[in-house]
């Protein structure tokens, strides 16, 4: 059978549309899934940032690296030393986190309302466009004991966002830019929550 060019061109439409959301609508919703298991983690550095103590494996991480200006954030280098597919941890209070929107929740409560899809005339439905819900392939939560990961999936790959939650905790951690799903598995499957040194 041969496809004719219009055939072709509304097949590779549907497919597109079909992978991609429209602008202006929320169809991700939150998905539960699976803490990464531990994994032994040889040669790895350890960093902590807060009360997150985390193993970093030399094949994704080539450099730490922590600018003088922004002491609340440290920069993840990758192994080939290309600044512009770092990722950026880095720490807010949680109250502030939920206070630019004039939310009166908890982070936790916050992140799961996020998850949900939201009619265009629900104010969520804007809350969910500016934290990148619109342009996100999926939306997943994972939890560990006291410690919580919600990660917006987006389809640029160097614009992924996770959030990192501790029960009772003052701040909320974030993962920004090209996180993959082999550094964001590193992360979690070695995280510890530690005391300052």
């Amino acid at each position: 059978m041969r496809l004719t060019r219009p055939t072709s061109a509304l097949l590779l439409l549907t497919a597109v549309s079909w992978l991609t959301p429209a602008q202006g609508a929320n169809p991700v919703a939150l998905e539960q899934v699976e803490w990464p298991r531990n994994t032994s983690c040889g040669g790895c550095a350890v960093l902590q940032f807060g009360m997150l103590e985390i193993q970093l494996p030399p094949a994704l991480v080539g450099k730490i690296y922590i600018a003088t200006s922004m002491a609340s954030s440290v920069h993840l280098i990758p192994p080939d030393g290309d600044p512009r597919h770092d990722v950026v941890l880095s720490c807010t209070s949680a109250q502030e986190l939920v206070d630019k929107y004039g939310r009166k929740l908890s982070a936790n409560q916050f992140l799961e309302q996020l998850g949900h899809p939201a009619s265009s005339a629900d104010p969520w439905a804007k809350i969910r466009r500016v934290e990148g819900l619109d342009n996100a392939i999926r939306h997943t939560h994972t939890a560990r004991d006291k410690a919580h990961a919600y990660w917006i999936r987006s389809t640029p790959p160097n614009s992924q966002y996770t959030y990192l939650v501790v029960d009772n905790a003052p701040d909320v951690y974030s993962l920004s830019g090209a996180l993959t799903p082999e550094l964001y598995a590193a992360i979690l499957a070695n995280l510890r929550l530690a005391p300052a040194p």
